[in-house]
């Protein structure tokens, strides 16, 4: 049933596509007998929702220039109106992805210590510290037993130099003692060689 005016203009039959197209005036249900439930209802190329019930098919067939009925028009005649739309709509996807790679990429660099990221960063800089310093109190421990190891050769380096300080003037007191023996021996052999 369309409303007042409204009428069947023309009905057309496709056994090749097995489909029946049915051109109407006005608009509101319209309702139409068919032997097997239909696959699918266009209305103007576009699938609309429709029943079936007890044999009988009922569609809502709106006004000619309501939105819906008119877009599908517009987007049917005029195809390169409808890829603009597609490719520009593609286009603004992509660029709120890279916008919102950027504005990551902006947050990540600048951080405050209580953001997120600060504060890993911050404990990461406290865990390297007390590594830092375990580390360097490990180097000082191992320094300070080097300068023990040192210190004890010293001394022992020191207790052979004294060692061999005294053992050098024992020596000398020696030589000095073989030179005065030696003079004296000279001497008394030049006293028996002029006695002689």
């Amino acid at each position: 049933m369309l409303s007042c005016g409204g009428a069947i203009q023309s009905v057309e039959f496709d056994d090749n596509e097995n489909l029946v197209r049915v051109g109407v005036r006005g608009s509101g249900e319209m309702r139409v007998f068919a032997s097997e439930k239909p696959m699918s209802c266009k209305i103007d190329g576009v699938g609309v929702e429709f029943s079936y019930e007890d044999k009988m098919v009922t569609v809502q067939v709106p006004w000619p220039n309501s939105s819906r009925s008119s877009l599908a028009r517009r987007l049917l005649l005029d195809l390169a109106i409808h890829e603009e739309f597609t490719r520009l709509k593609n286009l603004v996807e992509e660029k709120e992805k890279e916008l919102k790679e950027k504005q990551d990429t902006i947050s990540a660099l600048s951080f405050t210590p209580q953001s997120k990221t600060g504060k890993m960063l911050m404990a990461l800089q406290e865990e390297n510290e007390e590594i830092g310093n375990l580390a360097s109190e490990g180097k000082m421990h191992e320094l300070a037993m080097q300068l023990a190891l040192q210190k004890s050769q010293n001394a022992e380096l020191r207790s052979q130099f004294e060692g061999l300080h005294k053992h050098m003037e024992g020596l000398t007191n020696d030589v000095e003692r073989s030179n005065e023996m030696a003079l004296i021996l000279q001497e008394k052999l030049e006293e028996k060689r002029s006695r002689d």
